[in-house]
């Protein structure tokens, strides 16, 4: 092992404060100790209205050290919503004033408004190949807007991104779109958005035929990272039987 490598192990895993937080659905529960033994977490029904005792919790989105819950609910025979900022470090929540019939999960991000102490749950609704079509909640007050926000189309259809919970970076949530950009969007600026092109070479088809791409936006010593996952069938003279026979 180089000693660049070994320098790098040592100081981030053995020296450094563990940041993980491990949830765990069955029961509820999650953690953020960097030691397992006893399982010193919390659970999540701990943070939610009590009236609301049997119904199911689950973490949409976070932000720092804060988790958006939403909560499961029946109300007259209808299956309701009530979304929750938790926060596991100082074991406080508060319930955002917005209840809907929203089931499907929609992808969505959270992000917060500093100089005014309030949160913002932004959630990506259907797009088109020039329109990106966002609801903004705001914690406080509870309203919730659309903006239809117009770009330069950059696809032939509407698209989709790679994963549900949005990536926080300089203040904006940032998508990546299939085979395509980086949508970056900061609810402070309502009704603009920003396009950042991927390279040529990290396009699906610069792979080759037959390759099968999966990838993951990320956050990497400052910089957003997209992570790609390239496999290959194998070769179908490989898949055909021997001609030897067993003796």
């Amino acid at each position: 092992m180089s000693k660049r490598w070994n320098s790098l192990l040592s100081s981030s895993f053995h020296y450094n404060q563990s940041l993980a937080l491990i949830l765990n659905t069955q029961p509820p529960c999650a953690t953020n100790e960097i030691c397992l033994d006893g399982w010193k977490g919390f659970n999540l029904s701990n943070y939610i209205d009590p009236e609301f005792a049997h119904s199911l919790v689950c973490v949409l989105a976070s932000y720092k050290d804060v988790l958006l819950c939403m909560k499961y609910y029946s109300s007259r025979r209808e299956l309701r919503t009530q979304f929750y900022i938790v926060n596991p470090v100082t074991m406080r929540w508060t319930s955002i004033p917005e209840t809907h019939r929203e089931f499907s999960i929609l992808p969505i991000g959270l992000s917060r408004n500093g100089s005014k102490g309030k949160y913002y749950v932004v959630k990506l609704t259907a797009t088109t190949p020039s329109q990106l079509k966002v609801y903004v909640v705001d914690s406080k007050r509870g309203q919730r807007k659309f903006y239809c926000i117009e770009h330069p189309p950059w696809s032939e259809s509407g698209w989709w991104p790679t994963q549900c919970q949005a990536v926080n970076f300089n203040k904006a949530l940032h998508w990546l779109a299939h085979d395509g950009p980086i949508v970056a969007y900061n609810p402070k600026y309502r009704h603009a958005c920003i396009i950042i092109h991927r390279s040529q070479e990290m396009h699906h088809a610069s792979h080759g035929h037959g390759a099968v791409v999966s990838e993951t936006l990320t956050v990497s010593m400052g910089h957003l990272r997209i992570i790609q996952l390239v496999c290959y069938p194998f070769p179908s003279e490989l898949l055909k039987p021997s001609p030897f026979k067993q003796i």
